[in-house]
């Protein structure tokens, strides 16, 4: 019963005696491979092409930014693999289950530069982010996560940046191109 509150429930016309409050408590997934996933491929536009990133170990390196994954594409419709761009990952974070902190450790380079999820645990991804994508009703950005072979959606939310295309866009428009070999801008 804080101001703040008070005044959203009023605000909303909730009645004060019938709203619940829930803790929510949420099992740590002590992944193995993890990371995110878009229902369009938003660098190019296109909306029938998933792309599908990848890291060893918690999805905390891969959304910070802190480590370059693996780049799948999907075609939407067949939920086939199209492209497969392997890069290689020096360390990761795991859960350490004796401290149950995160722990920073490295790869030798041979399972560094490995694939870091087959194509079975792809496709199985791409056929939940789609099944996503219809429930809401629009493209959505998805943060995933693999452990002991089970595939887990820890978060999905809109791609807000996703344009469809109009028909017209695909055109070439009227406009004269002259390509020029040097520029004198005196």
């Amino acid at each position: 019963f804080t101001a703040r509150a008070i005044y959203y429930r009023s605000k909303q016309g909730f009645d004060h005696n019938k709203v619940l409050i829930s803790a929510v408590v949420q099992k740590m997934v002590n992944s193995e491979i993890s990371g995110i996933m878009f229902t369009v491929n938003p660098a190019t536009n296109t909306a029938n092409e998933m792309v599908i990133e990848a890291v060893y170990g918690l999805g905390e390196a891969i959304v910070s930014g802190s480590v370059t994954p693996d780049t799948y594409l999907v075609d939407k419709e067949k939920l086939v693999v199209t492209h497969h761009e392997i890069k290689e990952q020096h360390w990761g974070y795991f859960r350490d289950l004796e401290t149950g902190n995160n722990i920073k450790k490295t790869f030798s380079s041979e399972l560094g530069s490995k694939q870091k999820m087959n194509d079975k645990d792809i496709q199985e991804f791409a056929r939940l982010g789609k099944k996503i994508e219809e429930h809401y009703g629009y493209p959505q950005d998805i943060e995933w996560a693999l452990e002991n072979g089970k595939h887990y959606i820890v978060q999905a939310r809109a791609v807000t940046t996703f344009k469809e295309k109009k028909k017209n866009e695909n055109e070439e428009n009227d406009e004269e191109v002259v390509t020029i070999d040097t520029l004198d801008l005196d």
